[in-house]
């Protein structure tokens, strides 16, 4: 059964990483930047001459933590999914300088015969301490619950109800998981058929940070750029490679709020996503 008082107390101690330009343009690619190579934007991330870190390579920078296969934790890690990511941007992540991660359970909440919602935090900082980034991550563990905590969970944002501004729409290619992969997220449900059928689909689903980073970055492209501060999204359903994505854009005040849909299969695989610029 999972274990609240081992996973609040748990040191995972700090890990530190450099961004090279290799990495940050490697990033751009994997979501869909540079698929036209003279969009002026698309190469300000994928083209070393002024090169820019895409802002939500934030949630891949040291994503990985060891504990993940802890038995301690009492977690069954082969019904875990990933729920909701909440990424908050407080400077640019720079390139070729040391950056700290430190990770932590933020939250857990008993959602009883629903399972468990963890919510990890982790922050990222520069060499001198300043914040770089802090990530919220929800995690559903799904077999999990009736552990006797705290119930609950993290209120939703949820796009407005009228017609959106505008419709942009995003083409997955089929190997988009096999390149995201190459982030350092090697789940085999990504690229195992195998092992994508066991776990209940027909083939292996695109990874949900990679679908946010192509919606995120189709969207900016669409409003012609901006520096973001603040993003996030609720992993719907499952978008599969070689899909069409029709993300739906409501203009807000200070922000894009946004939907994806897989309109030849009438179903939703983002919801409540939200890009906030400076």
């Amino acid at each position: 059964m999972l274990d609240p008082d081992y996973l609040r107390a748990l040191d995972m101690g700090e890990a530190r990483t450099v961004i090279a330009e290799r990495d940050a343009m490697l990033y751009a690619l994997s979501i869909g930047l540079g698929d036209d190579p003279t969009d002026p934007f698309d190469l300000r991330y994928t083209y070393e001459r002024d090169l820019a870190v895409f802002p939500t390579m934030a949630l891949v920078v040291m994503a990985a933590p060891g504990w993940l296969g802890d038995p301690r934790t009492g977690i069954s890690w082969n019904h875990v999914v990933h729920g909701a990511e909440h990424l908050v941007i407080h400077q640019d992540l720079p390139l070729h300088r040391p950056i700290t991660a430190r990770l932590h359970v933020a939250e857990i909440f008993d959602r009883e015969d629903k399972g468990a919602l963890l919510v990890l935090e982790r922050r990222l900082s520069d060499a001198d301490g300043a914040p770089l980034a802090t990530i919220r991550q929800q995690v559903l563990c799904r077999a999990d619950g009736g552990f006797g905590g705290a119930r609950g969970g993290v209120p939703r944002r949820p796009v407005p109800d009228r017609a959106p501004d505008r419709v942009v729409e995003v083409a997955l290619p089929r190997f988009a998981a096999l390149f995201y992969r190459l982030n350092q997220d090697r789940n085999p449900l990504h690229v195992d058929p195998a092992y994508a059928g066991a776990a209940g689909f027909p083939r292996p689903i695109m990874h949900g940070l990679g679908t946010f980073g192509f919606a995120v970055a189709a969207i900016l492209r669409a409003i012609g750029g901006g520096r973001v501060t603040e993003a996030g999204v609720r992993f719907a359903g499952p978008v599969y490679p070689g899909e069409t994505l029709a993300l739906s854009v409501w203009e807000e005040p200070g922000c894009m709020a946004f939907r994806g849909v897989v309109e030849a299969r009438g179903a939703v695989g983002l919801d409540d996503g939200f890009v906030c610029l400076a």
